[in-house]
């Protein structure tokens, strides 16, 4: 294959070189939906991406309980959704920060 003139990336298989095993919370099902369920009782926009943030958090801490995989799924997805807003913002003086959350 022509990596000059194609417009993807290759990657190594990195999983599979890896000395750990792949494991996966649980309880990430439940604790996903019960994420997007807070974040939609307060308003926040939520997307797909949020479910990519608790799996992110089920595969990190696989071996943790319910209570805690939730702790640290909402706090992770409030922070990336908090990041994407903001880098959404524009940059200028001028705007009002009440205005930019309103938007998104």
């Amino acid at each position: 294959m022509d990596m000059a003139n194609s417009n993807s990336i290759l990657l190594p298989d990195l999983i599979s070189t890896c000395p750990f095993k792949l494991e996966c919370n649980p309880a990430y099902e439940s604790v996903s939906d019960a994420t997007e369920a807070w974040l939609n009782s307060h308003g926040i926009p939520y997307k797909e991406s949020a479910h990519k943030y608790n799996l992110l958090s089920a595969l990190c801490i696989s071996h943790c309980s319910q209570a805690r995989l939730r702790e640290a799924s909402d706090i992770w997805t409030l922070l990336f959704l908090t990041d994407d807003i903001l880098d959404s913002a524009p940059v200028s003086n001028d705007v009002d920060p009440k205005k930019i959350f309103e938007q998104n």
